[in-house]
């Protein structure tokens, strides 16, 4: 994904966005991958990372016998989550420069996540594909992404409805699809292969 497709502000303002929006989203994060499996031990990558609230978490959750790597293009987040990481005292994190269209990489985990990336991706078929030759055999991988019709307001505010309207047709222009969750189902099974489940917003997918 080349930097000049990602519709939203990057860097250091970017990243005060992403942890509100990670607070928010977290109880039902949490929730999502604890159902789903995710256990100790697991060496994992959440893929888009951002600012690695979510890499975080998943590394306390998988404790000292895991390991996660976080990838992002923007180094100026990942800079803040190494940080934070070590400031937490966690050695079993790490943070990478990595556009998710590429391949090439090993099949190095148990466990792959995706938030908010795919909609912002003119290829998403491609960047499951590469999820899938990153998991080992039997590995599993979650990916939750948005719906941008999906907003209410109240009262109702003319401004609002505005911004809808123009971020939904910057997107588009850029090449990529603001309303992909309905989509994910689809995308899933045609990459990842074997066992396909719609969990709350999210595609669980156990590799073949």
């Amino acid at each position: 994904m080349e930097r000049s497709d990602y519709v939203i502000r990057g860097g250091l303002k970017g990243r005060e966005r992403l942890r509100i929006l990670s607070r928010v989203m977290w109880p039902t994060t949490r929730a999502l991958l604890e159902r789903v499996g995710l256990r100790e031990g697991m060496a994992c990558l959440d893929a888009g990372c951002g600012g690695g609230d979510v890499t975080i978490e998943i590394a306390r959750l998988v404790g000292p016998r895991g390991r996660v790597v976080g990838t992002d293009i923007d180094q100026t987040k990942l800079d803040i989550a190494q940080r934070e990481a070590a400031e937490s005292k966690l050695a079993n994190v790490e943070f990478r420069v990595s556009d998710v269209g590429q391949s090439g990489a090993d099949a190095e985990f148990d466990f792959v996540y995706a938030r908010f990336l795919l909609t912002h991706l003119r290829d998403p078929a491609r960047a499951l594909a590469c999820i899938r030759e990153w998991l080992r055999l039997g590995g599993l991988a979650v990916v939750e992404d948005i719906d941008f019709r999906g907003h209410f307001c109240h009262p109702d505010c003319p401004a609002f409805w505005r911004y809808v309207e123009l971020y939904t047709q910057v997107v588009h222009k850029r090449g990529a699809d603001p309303n992909i969750g309905p989509r994910l189902p689809e995308l899933a099974f045609r990459r990842l292969t074997l066992a396909v489940v719609f969990v709350a917003g999210a595609i669980t997918a156990v590799t073949a």
